[in-house]
């Protein structure tokens, strides 16, 4: 029988912290928001919050989808809409396929030694899904499990 081996997406394969930098740039830039303080400190305070209210059912997947934005331009006293801000970060980071050094290297001798490979991520499916296929991942994969998609957090 082979062995099943579970993967994380962000910070395990691909490298979050910067695809995130990357995309909250791009955001700030498309919004035209030109400040000279490092917003994404900011940012990540809220995304944090956002996202742990999401892993504990406390808020739905559309919500985060914005809320975060809401909280931010709050936060920084800028006023932008909040879910073309969210829709924008998302296409961004959907397009930031910013894999971990090794990484494919690590899933190609994996699989040649009959591991069975399985993605698992709380993620959001216009960000994750478009992300896999921009990076070749999803070959490797027998299954690949995105929270948004099954309507749960993994724990």
């Amino acid at each position: 029988m082979k062995e099943w081996i579970l993967f994380d997406a962000d910070n395990t394969l691909f490298d979050f912290t910067l695809s995130s930098k990357i995309a909250f740039r791009k955001t700030l830039e498309y919004l035209e928001i030109h400040r000279d303080e490092d917003l994404k400190p900011v940012f990540n305070h809220v995304n944090d919050i956002c996202w742990k209210a999401f892993e504990n059912n406390q808020m739905s997947a559309e919500e985060l989808r914005f809320r975060r934005f809401e909280m931010f331009f709050k936060a920084v006293g800028e006023y932008r809409d909040p879910k073309e801000a969210g829709a924008c970060y998302l296409r961004f980071l959907s397009q930031a396929d910013c894999l971990i050094e090794g990484a494919i290297e690590l899933l190609e001798t994996l699989r040649a030694n009959g591991h069975r490979l399985a993605l698992i991520t709380n993620g959001l499916r216009e960000v994750q899904r478009p992300k896999f296929q921009a990076a070749n991942l999803t070959p490797y994969f027998e299954t690949i499990v995105v929270s948004d998609e099954i309507g749960h957090a993994k724990p």
